[in-house]
């Protein structure tokens, strides 16, 4: 049976997660207050610290909350059995909730006993039509509508990154003053150079031309854009051209991979032509460097924090200088 004070969240949808988590708290607080309350990073938590937590009475309270961000990917597979076998005595007491950032071990003992016994929430980051209804609903959330033609210029505008995506969305909620959102609208609000130098990047990236693609990727980061986010970016291009290659090969025509992928076609025709540039096997070496910065970043191998960015923008680049 489930233990309804025992939940997990995870998934790639990184900004309904943190949301989620963050209406969890706001609830509590309303509740209980916040004398109970600790959110707790997984790196730094030992396990004795957390089961001191989880068996102890709350403070002049009914409950305690505990949030524990990211402990799976942060901590050793002995860790997490250890925190297994706490969660399996838990009181009614105290709740606690489980997140990371990402993807799961699925194979992990704590995984499979959280499976049964606590409430799962996978926070899946929205693609193709999802994607533009998530925009359509984002908006009407914030006020202000949008079209479905709007919304697919606007995802591939920002590539699909729900942050930015957010961000855009909320700016066009003040300067739209409660009128439907137009073309122009968008065309107006969205910075020109983030778009220019985001698309920029990535098609020079498909032309091989590293000087280039080098060039606006120092230029983004000075703009104030994360290097995570860059790295996204970099990495979503050449997915997408792995992807397509590989159906292109298949004899597949452009609109039937639009379809395949859910993308739009302008997406497609733009990437077909760079496939060409690439082969197999380079494409092979690029991704497997890329998916291993990515591997590590998601278990908490590598940890971004923005006084350290200087490494982290170092791996990207050595990855962009082999280009061809």
């Amino acid at each position: 049976m489930k233990k309804p004070n025992l939940v997990m969240m995870f998934g790639e949808d990184t900004l309904s997660l943190k949301e989620e988590i963050h209406r969890w708290i706001k609830a509590f607080s309303q509740k209980y207050g916040d004398i109970n309350l600790e959110i707790l990073d997984g790196l730094n938590c030992s396990v004795s610290d957390l089961q001191s937590l989880i068996m102890s009475s709350p403070f002049l309270g009914e409950k305690r909350l505990i949030i524990l961000k990211n402990f799976q990917k942060q901590n050793s597979t002995e860790k997490r059995k250890a925190l297994k076998n706490i969660l399996n005595q838990i009181p009614d007491s105290s709740i606690l909730v489980l997140y990371e950032q990402g993807q799961v071990d699925k194979r992990s003992t704590l995984y499979k006993f959280l499976v049964q016994n606590a409430t799962i929430k996978n926070f899946s980051k929205p693609e193709g039509t999802a994607l533009i209804q998530w925009i359509i609903k984002r908006a009407a959330k914030h006020g202000i509508s949008i079209n479905a033609n709007l919304a697919t210029k606007l995802s591939i505008l920002l590539c699909g990154d729900l942050w930015q995506l957010e961000n855009e969305i909320q700016k066009l909620s003040l300067y739209a003053a409660n009128k439907p959102v137009t073309k122009e609208m968008i065309e107006e609000l969205i910075s020109r150079s983030y778009k220019e130098n985001i698309f920029e990047m990535t098609d020079k990236l498909a032309q091989k031309n590293k000087t280039e693609a080098l060039r606006l990727f120092k230029m983004l980061h000075l703009q104030g854009y994360k290097a995570p986010h860059l790295f996204a970016m970099i990495l979503r291009q050449f997915r997408l051209i792995m992807e397509m290659k590989d159906l292109n090969k298949k004899g597949l025509k452009a609109k039937e991979i639009a379809s395949h992928m859910k993308i739009h076609p302008f997406v497609v025709s733009k990437t077909l032509k760079s496939c060409y540039n690439f082969s197999e096997q380079e494409l092979h070496s690029i991704l497997q460097k890329l998916l291993t910065i990515d591997k590590r970043l998601k278990k908490g191998k590598i940890h971004f924090r923005p006084h350290e960015e200087d490494q982290y923008l170092l791996a990207i680049e050595k990855i962009l200088l082999q280009l061809n």
